[in-house]
């Protein structure tokens, strides 16, 4: 109530001491419920709502998922202070950056902030909303396998836009031709998700797996290869990249 008086309007968190809202979490459960006991108006949450169509699954919404699922971070944090969430995306490529913001932004109805890192080479996407990092860190990747083609494909397309990448020396000389493109991560689950679709594509394809990432991970890292040329074909018939560098 002092502090009130002083300010001359209902404090929040960042406007009192650390340990009085400490205090207030212990005692009242938070410090809103604090305020309350006090007599004093509360600050409402704020976020931002996405569109209910968002709630579908759409193109946009596939390519969006398979974004988070590669580069891309899908957060929901909560402390004394409130909670923070939303998905960001850090790369160097501008255009895929570029191109997320417009997808994410159309899929949520939600702006976001493009920028670039301070002393990197790097660009970075921020969208905040909580019903967006709820939404995406609830969703049953089951429901994926059993949407239309086109969702299907788009899912595929944010992943490997995140991390898949093209590989292409000597085409002019067929015997020492090398063509392939490559995907590669973690989560077994995903990766055996990533190679039904591919198989429903015709797309043929070997995995891998390996201890030594490069990345001084001791992580059991899992790669997906694309060698045949048929194969290569398919692929960037249907799915392909958004991202220069890997057409």
């Amino acid at each position: 109530l002092k502090i009130s008086r002083q300010l001359r309007h209902s404090p929040s968190s960042r406007e009192i001491p650390h340990t009085l809202c400490q205090a207030s979490t212990r005692y009242f459960g938070s410090f809103n419920n604090a305020k309350k006991k006090a007599g004093l108006d509360t600050n409402k949450i704020k976020y931002n709502k996405i569109r209910k169509s968002a709630y579908n699954i759409s193109e946009d919404f596939a390519y969006v998922l398979g974004v988070e699922k590669g580069d891309g971070h899908c957060f929901l944090r909560r402390s004394e202070h409130g909670t923070t969430a939303g998905i960001t995306l850090k790369v160097k490529d501008v255009d895929f950056a570029d191109h997320f913001k417009k997808v994410v932004e159309r899929w949520s109805g939600i702006k976001s902030r493009l920028y670039k890192v301070k002393n990197s080479n790097l660009v970075r996407v921020d969208l905040s909303s909580i019903e967006v990092a709820k939404f995406i860190k609830s969703f049953d990747m089951k429901n994926i396998l059993g949407a239309d083609k086109r969702v299907r494909n788009k899912f595929l397309q944010g992943l490997f836009d995140s991390e898949g990448g093209v590989v292409s020396k000597n085409l002019d000389n067929r015997k020492y031709a090398i063509r392939r493109i490559h995907f590669f991560n973690s989560d077994k689950t995903l990766i055996d998700i990533i190679s039904f679709l591919l198989n429903e594509l015709n797309i043929r394809h070997k995995l891998k797996k390996r201890r030594n990432s490069g990345f001084g991970s001791k992580k059991l890292q899992y790669s997906i290869l694309i060698h045949d040329k048929n194969s290569i074909y398919n692929y960037f018939r249907n799915v392909n990249f958004n991202i220069k560098r890997k057409k």
